[in-house]
């Protein structure tokens, strides 16, 4: 692919008063903006709002080769961080990632629960208020947020145990007024927590595999990465969760497959992440798939490509790269 064409860096744009999640974005958009100034490309970063209409005057005038879209929310919401996608493709721009239709099926878990099962994708068993309980019920669960990342509201009480229907629906409405976003309840898979990086373009590539090191919880501690591990520097869950790839081949080939079977139901492309657990049979569920995971230098992705030895500028590259063949 020849160098030197123009690249439109496209992220949600961080308010001053934003978290510390809400602005690790900037942190992958300047690692991204980097990766490609350094092989010639010219480069430019657009911070998206709900105003879709600015941000489609801005590319105009820029006139890309190439969208590197690192769009994770948009109006405080994860469930619209398609819009940028949809104008990129009214617009006829390349790229990266995962499509929108694609990408809003994944970010709903419970749509994206119903097409794995429908796939014959194992993944717990989920409860909400108007259909009860989809599959088996359990003795714990895991109260987590439909359509937002980044563990929002996920704590050691996210975790329950599973009585009646009334407890668990107040369960479901107390995180729902605590976080202001629609949650439901998903079976708890008591057992080792695995991420599984991948990347996607002409072919599906499976990464080395990160397990979740809990051993440092104690017994009756919840072995969750909640909000804390991921964004509270100095917390007994942000010190104790740390990611190794030590995994036994034949897990982890269970796991990598479990994790690429997931990815062709939802014809993912790009980078992408898939959570999974294993039960007391080591049989596997996946938990979610994140269609548009962190690019942080710090973060699973970047870890997973370091453990494979490939380059994080390669990477970037290769994702612009795709994009722009495919024309998508």
């Amino acid at each position: 692919m020849q160098d030197g064409m123009k690249v439109a860096v496209v992220h949600n744009a961080v308010a001053e008063t934003a978290s510390e999640a809400e602005r690790d974005v900037l942190a992958q958009v300047s690692a991204v903006a980097d990766a490609l100034s350094q092989r010639g490309d010219e480069v430019r970063t657009f911070g998206a709002t709900l105003d879709l209409g600015q941000l489609q005057r801005e590319l105009r005038d820029f006139a890309p080769a190439c969208v590197f879209n690192l769009v994770e929310s948009l109006g405080g919401s994860d469930r619209l961080m398609t819009l940028p996608c949809q104008l990129f493709e009214v617009m006829g721009l390349p790229y990266t990632g995962t499509g929108a239709a694609a990408l809003l099926l994944a970010n709903d878990k419970l749509a994206a629960k119903r097409a794995m099962r429908a796939g014959g994708v194992p993944t717990p068993s989920w409860w909400t208020r108007e259909d009860g309980w989809q599959g088996p019920r359990p003795e714990r669960a895991i109260v987590k947020a439909i359509s937002e990342h980044a563990s929002i509201g996920l704590c050691d009480a996210s975790v329950i145990r599973v009585e009646d229907e009334a407890s668990l629906g107040a369960a479901v409405e107390a995180a729902q007024l605590r976080t202001g976003h629609a949650h439901f309840a998903e079976a708890f898979v008591e057992g080792r927590e695995f991420n599984v990086s991948v990347l996607a373009l002409e072919t599906l590539r499976v990464l080395p595999i990160a397990e979740i090191d809990f051993t440092a919880f104690a017994p009756d501690k919840p072995r969750i990465v909640g909000h804390d591990a991921k964004w509270t520097p100095g917390s007994f869950e942000y010190e104790h969760t740390p990611r190794t790839f030590r995994v036994e081949p034949e897990l982890a080939e269970h796991v990598g497959g479990l994790a690429a079977r997931a990815c062709r139901i939802f014809g993912l492309r790009g980078h992408v992440r898939v959570d999974i657990r294993l039960d007391e049979r080591d049989s596997g569920y996946v938990l979610e798939v994140n269609a548009n995971p962190c690019l942080s230098p710090d973060a699973g992705y970047a870890a997973a490509l370091a453990q494979a030895s490939i380059p994080f500028a390669t990477t970037v590259a290769a994702l612009v790269d795709f994009s722009v063949r495919s024309g998508r």
